[in-house]
Parts: structure tokens; C-alpha cells; sequence
């Protein structure tokens, strides 16, 4: 890439090159995995991915938010209110609305502490959204 030269006055002087638009930090990348984590530590993986379709169809506006933490509390015996459901309910949609659940479903298959079937449901997940 040739550098720019502009004249100010009689001498030449070479402009400053402009970064390029779509080249991606390192920091950046880091940030937005950073954010997932938490998103996917404040949901809970396993639920993350027991519920994966409920939480996008939530999303999606297909069922509203009151029904469906209305069935995360029925369903899980550690879910102690409608409040603690809302929240990883904003969570999850907050992952759709950023278009990160790739990198979600890639952390919890990369997780070390889950049990092998979410590791597995996780890849089964991971091969169904590419091909949507």
C-alpha cells in the first residue's frame, strides 16, 4: 500500500496510514468471550443447553418470557424465583441478539466441568445452527 503524501506549504508530508476497517483485535476477541462467559455463568451452561431452542424461540418472540420462566422454575429443583429465571431468560436473548451463540455452544463444548452428554448435546447444537 502506497503511502500518502500531502503538500502543506512548499514541503511534502507523509499522512499517517488509516487502519484497516476489518481487521480484528486480539483484545476484542478476548472481550467478547469474556462477555459470553459471564452471559453463560449468570444462565447456567447445562441449562444453556437443556433449554438451547426455548431460549431462542424466546428470543424469537414465540413464547413470551412470563411462560417460559414460569417453566424454568417448574422444572428445575435449584431455581428458586420468577426474578432469578427473568434474568437468565436476558441473558440468553442478549447472546441471540448479538448473534454469539456459536461461541457459546463452543465454550460449554469446550467446558471441562460439564457431564458428556451436555458436551455432546452442545456439538449436536453446534452442527444444527450451521446448517440453518
Amino acid at each position: 500500500m502506497r503511502e500518502k503524501t500531502k503538500f502543506i506549504g512548499d514541503a511534502p508530508t507523509v499522512l499517517p496510514q488509516k487502519k484497516k476497517q476489518n481487521t480484528i483485535d486480539l483484545n476484542q476477541i478476548n472481550n467478547v468471550k469474556y462477555k459470553v462467559e459471564r452471559m453463560l455463568n449468570s444462565i447456567g451452561k447445562s441449562i444453556f443447553i437443556k433449554y438451547y431452542y426455548d431460549f431462542k424461540d424466546c428470543y424469537m418472540g414465540k413464547i413470551t418470557n412470563e411462560s417460559f420462566a414460569n417453566k424454568l422454575l417448574n422444572e428445575n429443583k435449584n431455581a428458586k424465583s420468577i426474578d432469578g429465571q427473568i434474568i437468565r431468560i436476558n441473558n440468553a436473548k442478549k447472546i441471540f441478539s448479538e448473534n454469539l451463540q456459536i461461541l457459546a455452544l463452543e465454550i460449554i463444548k469446550n467446558s471441562k466441568r460439564l457431564d458428556e452428554q451436555i458436551i455432546t448435546e452442545a456439538n449436536k447444537i453446534i452442527l444444527e445452527e450451521r446448517i440453518i
